[in-house]
Parts: C-alpha cells; sequence; structure tokens
C-alpha cells in the first residue's frame, strides 16, 4: 500500500513538472488558406521555440528578435499545430513574446515580462519549460481563386499563319492546346519564342486553351501572346516574374489561370484572293467590229473640210466644160 501510494506521488511530481506556469490552447480560423503567413520571436528570456506539425522552425536564445519568418510553405490545408515554448534558465526569471501574422496584418500576438528585467508571473523563478501554447491554425479549402476567360476572334481567312508565345514565372507550368491536342509545355521560367501551330488549326471554330497551374513556393505571372503572321492580335499577361505576383501576389496552389480562345477561321474566298492579288498589266481593249453604214458614217465623218470644197471646185468645172462642148462655134 505504502509502494502504491508513494508510485502515486512520482506520478502527480512528474505530470506537474510537465505543465508550465502558462499552458495555452487556442484555436484560429477557419481561414482562407490562400495567403502568406509569418511568426515573430521577440522578448525572449531564456530560451523560445516555435514547433509546426511537429517540425522546428526557428530557437531563439535571450534578448534576441528573429523578426519575422514567413511560414507559409510548412502550413497544409486542414489543421495546422503551432507549438510556441519558453524554457527559463537557472537564474531569475523569465519572459516571452509571439506573433502571428498573415499577409500585412497581426492577426494574434502574446507577451509578458521584459527580458532581463522583471519576469512574468510576479517575476517567478520556476526553472525550465515555463510557457506552452498550442495553437491549431485552421485553414479550410476553398473555391481556387484562378483566373478564367472566355474570348472568340475571327473570322479570319483560313490562309494566315498562327504562331502562340508563351512566358511565365519560376517553378511553374504552363500549356497550350489546340483542339485538344497539347502543343506546348513549359515548366521553368523562360520565354518560349514563337511556336506555329498552324498545323493543329481547321476551317471553322477552334479551340485554343491556355492554362497556368502554380508551384508550391511563392507567387505566379504569366504572359500569353497570339499572332496572326507577322501581327499580335491577341496578349494577355499579369504579374512579374520572380518579383510580385498576380492578385496582390497571391499564392494559390494549382490551376490559377485558364482562358479559351475560339478562333473563326472561314474558307479561303476568291474576294480574298483577288484582293491579295498583285495588279496586273492592264490588256488593251479592242474596239467591236463596225456595220458598212458605220463605217461609212465614221469616213463621210472624217472627211475634212478642204477636201469638200475642192470637190464642189471640181463639179462646177466639170459643168463648165459640159456646156462648152454643146455650144457651137
Amino acid at each position: 500500500m505504502v509502494f502504491i501510494f508513494v508510485i502515486g506521488i512520482f506520478c502527480i511530481a512528474a505530470t506537474a513538472a510537465e505543465i508550465p506556469p502558462v499552458d495555452k490552447q487556442i484555436i484560429l480560423g477557419p481561414i482562407d488558406g490562400y495567403h502568406r503567413y509569418y511568426i515573430h520571436v521577440f522578448n525572449v528570456d531564456d530560451i523560445a521555440r516555435v514547433k509546426i506539425n511537429t517540425q522546428l522552425i526557428a530557437t531563439m536564445s535571450f534578448k534576441n528578435d528573429s523578426g519575422w519568418i514567413e511560414i507559409t510553405k510548412y502550413l497544409v490545408e486542414g489543421d495546422n499545430t503551432i507549438e510556441l515554448t519558453n524554457e527559463n534558465g537557472p537564474e531569475n526569471g523569465w519572459a516571452y513574446g509571439f506573433d502571428l501574422k498573415r499577409d500585412d496584418s497581426i492577426i494574434w500576438s502574446d507577451s509578458c515580462g521584459m527580458a532581463g528585467s522583471l519576469g512574468c508571473e510576479y517575476d517567478d523563478i520556476t526553472t525550465g519549460l515555463v510557457y506552452r501554447n498550442i495553437i491549431t491554425l485552421k485553414l479550410v479549402t476553398i473555391s481556387p481563386t484562378h483566373i478564367e476567360k472566355k474570348i472568340t476572334l475571327g473570322p479570319y481567312d483560313s490562309y494566315h499563319k498562327y504562331y502562340i508565345r508563351m512566358q511565365k514565372d519560376l517553378d511553374d507550368t504552363s500549356k497550350v492546346s489546340a483542339n485538344g491536342q497539347v502543343v506546348a509545355t513549359m515548366s521553368f521560367r523562360q520565354d518560349s519564342g514563337w511556336i506555329e501551330i498552324t498545323g493543329h488549326l481547321l476551317e471553322g471554330d477552334n479551340t485554343i486553351e491556355l492554362t497556368y497551374e502554380n508551384g508550391n513556393e511563392n507567387g505566379w505571372a504569366y504572359g500569353f501572346d497570339l499572332k496572326q503572321n507577322d501581327s499580335i492580335i491577341w496578349s494577355d499577361s499579369c504579374g512579374t516574374p520572380d518579383s510580385l505576383g498576380c492578385k496582390d501576389d497571391d499564392i494559390t496552389k494549382g490551376l490559377v489561370y485558364r482562358t479559351i480562345v475560339t478562333l473563326k477561321l472561314i474558307p479561303f474566298s476568291s474576294t480574298s484572293a483577288s484582293a491579295l492579288a498583285p495588279a496586273a498589266n492592264p490588256v488593251p481593249t479592242q474596239k467591236p467590229n463596225s456595220t458598212p453604214a458605220q463605217k461609212a458614217e465614221a469616213t463621210n465623218s472624217d472627211i475634212k473640210p478642204s477636201g469638200v470644197f475642192l470637190v464642189i471646185i471640181g463639179a462646177f468645172m466639170i459643168l463648165w466644160l459640159f456646156k462648152k462642148l454643146k455650144t457651137p462655134k
């Protein structure tokens, strides 16, 4: 009986040793998971630690300030456990300070005492673990905040050539499909240059699908151009690669952009052909054949006034000679 009592005393003592003077559990959320999160550790006396989902993220010693440490990549959709602890050394009191920030707004903060001066809990001198806070950060799955567009181009005559160009951000994936067939894929940051897609197009309605998927880190940016012959007929871009991303540097993962372009191509028409053909040398036009009457009229109309005068003089001379011959001598 005495043995059992002694064992019980030891168990109670051991359990009590695991419970610090400040022991908290709080829940934050549910919160939209598509943000950036940061932790700040300050006012440390003597050792502070941060664990996220059991992984040690930061350890700070006496009077050190961590600044803002981004913890976004350690978080998952659903419940996240952020464990904050503080341990006191063998001398004097203890103090702590923690902040949690979403994007640019502090959503939770806790601090006590002044490091190296007045300690918490009336300058309590408990050694070992003196503060523990288990934060459950709930990040919910929401409908993707991706960009969705539908546009129509044309109709254009089908004799043109068409090209697509892609520019993108680091660690992500861009795809271009024409009529259900993948034309090009980019899986790292580069400029694809102009990729001809004419061979994938048909007369009628053509579906060109442009998509962009964001990777596991940072925001996203994209750029797409569509060219007909030497002229850009459509373009869309957002953000700056390796800098400010789209939608206020949104860090949504997975599909973030999709545009469906309907490109209408009509059969090559004779009207378009004649319009495009170079001007030919003019063909001399031939006058229609004239009738005898029209020829006589034209001949008469071509007689000059001097010819008429000579005809009249000749007629008078013939008449004079005729009278001369008939008059007796």
